[in-house]
């Protein structure tokens, strides 16, 4: 089931006869021999329906190396469909304002567009379109989304910084374990006398616009798959996605 989510106003119990004002539940069954600590494996690839909403670091405003202002979002999306086993998982897309190179729309404005969103203009500031993003988010949407793997991690490097490493993007390039079954748990040597552990993580690899339809075999339509090249991770970091949309949007406007 959905994790729950906390409560806007938590009631804060400073004795014991404060429970005495708190309404109680349904008795749960536990599974005492499970570890409530461990990790849980992320749910097949496939189509599923998002509800989007801001992660905790919320739109920020930023610069591109060259100065130019933009706006960024980290969303995290809580799968609300295909049952017990996906229902609850979190992915986290990156939109933002910039133009990368040979486009005229950008992810913020594309998202907003193939969820079915009306803009007040087709001319806005990037100020503006934030604005409306963030309006719209706050409405709390959904959308179909194709979700796949991927797995990486962040290792030290010599100068100091960490750097990005993506192991495997997509759920078939992952070996399966002595069960047969996708091995989604890995423990990676980052240098000479640390290991870490590096789980497989979710990634939208598409979005599935409303109302546009595409042909497949036999005739039938069905709603198209909206590349996320640019609307996701794509099997990067988001700061990685980041640099290169920042690269772009310089060389496009040099």
């Amino acid at each position: 089931m959905p994790k729950d989510k906390e409560i806007d106003e938590p009631i804060i119990i400073e004795n014991w006869a404060d429970f005495n004002d708190i309404e109680d539940n349904e008795a749960l069954e536990y599974d005492l021999e499970q570890d409530a600590f461990a990790s849980v494996k992320p749910p097949k690839p496939g189509r599923y329906k998002l509800q989007l909403g801001f992660a905790q670091d919320n739109p920020q405003q930023k610069k591109t190396d060259k100065g130019t202002p933009y706006f960024s979002a980290r969303l995290e999306c809580e799968i609300i469909s295909g049952g017990d086993d996906a229902m609850g998982a979190r992915v986290y897309p990156t939109v933002t304002t910039l133009i990368g190179r040979g486009k005229r729309i950008s992810t913020m404005v594309g998202l907003m567009i193939k969820a079915g969103r009306k803009l007040s203009s087709t001319s806005l500031t990037t100020k503006q379109v934030a604005q409306e993003f963030f309006k719209w988010i706050q409405s709390k949407p959904t959308l179909d989304a194709e979700i796949d793997w991927r797995l990486g991690y962040m290792k030290p490097q010599r100068n100091g910084k960490d750097k990005w490493v993506t192991k495997y993007n997509k759920y078939s390039q992952f070996p399966l374990d002595e069960n047969g079954e996708k091995k989604w748990q890995f423990d990676i040597k980052i240098s000479e006398d640390e290991t870490i552990q590096a789980n497989a993580m979710l990634n939208v690899t598409g979005w599935y616009g409303k109302g546009e339809p595409i042909k497949v075999k036999g005739g039938v339509s069905k709603v198209k798959t909206i590349s996320s090249k640019r609307v996701n991770d794509n099997g990067k970091s988001a700061e990685e996605e980041l640099q290169e949309l920042e690269q772009e949007f310089e060389e496009t406007n040099a």
